[in-house]
């Protein structure tokens, strides 16, 4: 097999490209952002590094336990996770999943992605427009109109609806376009607005997290 592209520098296009260069296969992997990870984010402000994306990791497979072994300074949150009604009320949840150990880094939870993406080939601020494919190979163009390639698989990982504006603007097999962008057009994503506070000293409540399980309360 020729070299491989993977657009999206999330967890799954660095999971993704991890096992690939493991197997022996030549990757590049085409990011839009400055950052890595996608919603793995963390960003500093102030002296405070606020993970606006995922906060916590949970490792059930030991796979993925073994991930994090390997990464300095993870840490498992003791306080479990409690729910919230529409009205205010705060209570204990659901004991097992309340149970469940969640990991984190103190110093960012992009700690997971930055070790993903050590030994692999990433292209930062490049934001691929479409594909064009030739015979047997395919080339990746950019906002800016240069293409990348040629390459001999292309691993697809951004949000469907990115990922069928990608594939909507490419020149490949019709048959195969038309069944890509079915299989995606059903999927559909709600805006999340995250909001972050910083305390003068440490709130000390029994849990870590509140989730709203009716989905009333105005910031569910």
């Amino acid at each position: 097999m020729g070299s491989i592209a993977i657009i999206g520098a999330g967890v799954a296009g660095l999971a993704a490209g991890r096992v690939l260069v493991r197997s022996g296969h030549t990757v590049r992997v085409f990011e839009k952002s400055r950052g890595l990870g996608g919603r793995v984010a963390t960003r500093r402000v102030a002296g405070f590094a606020i993970d606006h994306g995922a906060q916590v990791f949970k490792a059930p497979a030991p796979e993925f336990q073994a991930l994090v072994a390997e990464i300095d300074g993870a840490q498992t949150i003791a306080q479990p996770v409690w729910t919230f009604t529409s009205e205010g009320q705060i209570g204990p949840g659901d004991s097992a999943q309340a149970a469940e150990a969640s990991w984190t880094w103190p110093g960012g939870i992009n700690a997971l992605a930055r070790h993903l993406a050590s030994g692999l080939v990433v292209q930062r601020e490049t934001t691929i427009t479409a594909l064009h494919q030739a015979e047997t190979d395919y080339e990746l163009v950019d906002a800016s109109g240069q293409r990348s390639g040629p390459f001999a698989v292309v691993l697809l990982t951004p949000p469907a609806p990115q990922t069928a504006a990608i594939l909507a603007a490419s020149s490949i097999d019709p048959t195969v376009q038309a069944q890509l962008l079915a299989a995606l057009a059903p999927a559909r994503y709600r805006p999340c607005l995250s909001l972050a506070f910083a305390y003068a000293h440490r709130p000390v409540p029994p849990w870590y997290a509140l989730l709203n399980l009716d989905r009333r309360h105005p910031i569910a």
